[in-house]
């Protein structure tokens, strides 16, 4: 067995003891307040000055049984932890930390690290392989630990510098910040050489060991990993994720891979918010804007299947709303517009890029929102549709004939929003809710405009130059066009929806007939490539201000991507995350 360590400032007792145990395989190195300190070793050697001396008495006690050490550490204040193959004890540690640490020995967990900041308290955490639960440790850590846990190499150990610092090592990855730069310099020196990270601990006094057992093997890249370091290249130099995000000015962004049809993985990088502390989670919400559409299709479409109207009929009668006409409109126009036409934005209603000589039709693709402020009023649904104040978008009307197009139309959306108000006599919202949300587990999702107490951690827009929006997000009252609010990973849950026709985990949400409608005939969502060939797929982008999201779905590979940001800017970065995640699988 091979061993290498480095080490700076640990005393020089402690130093010769790990050169002279270390080739026996360490198990263990740790720290202890007031200048204590520890090694075990794989084969039950152990040697301690300063510790408690409960601690070294469970310590042997441990060794003499034949266990096998998995963690010890210590905290701030001087209580300690010991994890074994078959037990754990400790002393003087938060009282949560002991319930989870029994909650996953309890599960058969294999724990790898228990680690306490410098702060103290109930700040602590614990990693098991692909299972990890923090309380109150840097937001940026715990960013990253979580994108550990769906990778090949998840994060073994993680340790806090007396200064607020910290470092990840996850076998041939390592991610570091505000250590001594030394140390940081020797953590690639090691990996250069051909080493992993086993080990790594700083003293209360600014001491700090590096040391391992292990030579790397040769293995492929882990691919979460790959992709984050590979999204482009720009003048032969390939470019990191981080690097796309600085370049767009894009503070935050989440990403979400479906395989087989589940969900794969999801990470995120970034903060809620430039200049804040608070980082983005997998679990963060942001404003998905017109991606709220193809959701909000699988809606229309219920209500075909319920019974409620047909797909290809006249839909004027189940508006409950007189819909006006363009002064250059012919009114048996009306007669022709239907729900299909509607999904397809070739219904007819307001759209972006209607021919109009005469400037006398509105013409609108989508919605600028309202400022999230109280002084400024949000129209009702019925302003909405009259534009009328404090409405800031044209009245909805019928200004060419159904069938032409596409013209791309939030109107329309926001029209067939009246028509399941008036169909179902519920609101839009938590209608949704009820009936698509959460059936398809998109737990983590809401239409509504603001946003309940276990979502209000959501991402805050930023424009062009990166400087965050006034109120950080508009609000849009035309839920169906631009107003859902989610995460990449239920986003990653709707392209499973569809790729799995209608029906997920069991339960049906919208029906073949239907779904294969929406899929395969572009109704509701966008299609590329011939339908049968494996890289057809269906997507949709979403643009709100300060925002930008994209999905995309391959049915035929059973596979799917999605993407949200931040940043006006976002939609650059989030093409070329989807690129580059087609590339790895291979779907393009």
């Amino acid at each position: 067995m091979g061993f290498l360590y480095f080490d700076r400032n640990i005393p020089a007792e402690a130093h010769r003891i790990i050169g002279e145990l270390g080739p026996r395989g360490v198990a263990a190195f740790a720290f202890a307040p007031g200048g204590g300190w520890v090694i075990v070793t794989k084969d039950r050697a152990y040697y301690a000055r300063g510790i408690a001396d409960e601690c070294f008495q469970q310590l042997g006690s441990f060794m003499r049984a034949g266990d096998e050490l998995r963690v010890l550490a210590f905290t701030p204040s001087g209580g300690w932890v010991i994890v074994t193959d078959r037990h754990y004890y400790a002393r003087g540690i938060a009282d949560e930390c002991f319930r989870k640490l029994g909650d996953f020995f309890a599960a058969g967990a294999s724990i790898t690290c228990i680690a306490f900041p410098p702060q103290g308290g109930n700040s602590w955490v614990i990693l098991a392989g692909h299972a990890l639960f923090a309380r109150n440790i840097d937001d940026e850590c715990y960013q990253l630990l979580c994108n550990c846990l769906p990778s090949t190499r998840p994060a073994r150990k993680v340790a806090f510098t007396p200064g607020g610092g910290w470092a990840i090592l996850a076998e041939d990855y390592y991610w570091a910040r505000n250590i001594p730069g030394e140390c940081f310099d020797q953590m690639g020196n090691f990996r250069q050489q051909g080493w992993l990270l086993d080990h790594l601990a700083f003293s209360a006094e600014g001491a700090w060991s590096l040391q391992t057992n292990t030579v790397a093997p040769a293995r492929p890249a882990d691919p979460i990993r790959d992709m984050e370091n590979h999204i482009t290249v720009e003048n032969g130099v390939p470019q990191s994720i981080w690097q796309r995000m600085a370049k767009y000015r894009t503070p935050g962004a989440s990403v979400a891979v479906v395989l087989e049809n589940r969900l794969a993985w999801a990470c995120s990088y970034g903060h809620l918010e430039r200049g804040k502390p608070e980082c983005v989670h997998t679990d963060t919400v942001f404003q998905a804007a017109s991606i709220s559409k193809p959701v909000a299709a699988v809606g229309f479409l219920r209500l075909v299947q319920d019974g409620h109207l047909q797909l290809s009929e006249n839909l004027t009668p189940y508006l409950g709303w007189n819909l006006p006409l363009c002064s250059t409109a012919s009114a048996k126009w009306k007669s022709q517009m239907n729900l299909a036409l509607l999904l397809q934005h070739r219904g007819g209603v307001s759209g972006l890029g209607v021919p109009d000589a005469s400037g006398a039709c509105s013409n609108f693709g989508g919605f600028a929102g309202y400022a999230n402020d109280a002084s400024v009023a949000v129209p009702t649904l019925a302003q909405i549709l009259a534009g009328a104040p404090p409405c800031n978008s044209p009245p909805i009307q019928i200004s060419y004939q159904p069938g032409g197009g596409p013209y791309y139309s939030g109107a329309g959306y926001v029209l067939m929003m009246q028509m399941l108000e008036h169909l179902t006599g519920h609101a839009f919202r938590p209608w949704m809710r009820e009936h698509v949300l959460l059936p398809a587990g998109m737990t983590r999702s809401s239409f509504e405009m603001t946003l309940p107490p276990s979502m209000s951690r959501a991402a805050a827009g930023h424009d062009a130059n990166g400087e965050v929006i006034a109120g950080r997000r508009n609000r849009y009252p035309e839920a169906a066009a631009a107003g859902l609010y989610t995460t990449a990973a239920d986003l990653c849950r709707f392209i499973s929806l569809l790729n799995c026709r209608g029906t997920l985990d069991g339960r049906e949400v919208l029906d073949q007939t239907r779904t294969a409608i929406m899929v395969n005939q572009a109704t509701g969502i966008f299609t590329q490539n011939p339908f049968g060939a494996d890289n057809f797929c269906y997507w949709h982008n979403g643009i709100n201000y300060g925002f930008r999201a994209l999905i995309k779905g391959f049915p035929n590979r059973r596979a799917g991507v999605a993407v949200m940001t931040n940043g006006e800017r976002g939609d650059r970065l989030h093409n070329e995350i989807v690129q580059a995640v087609e590339t790895h699988y291979g779907w393009n």
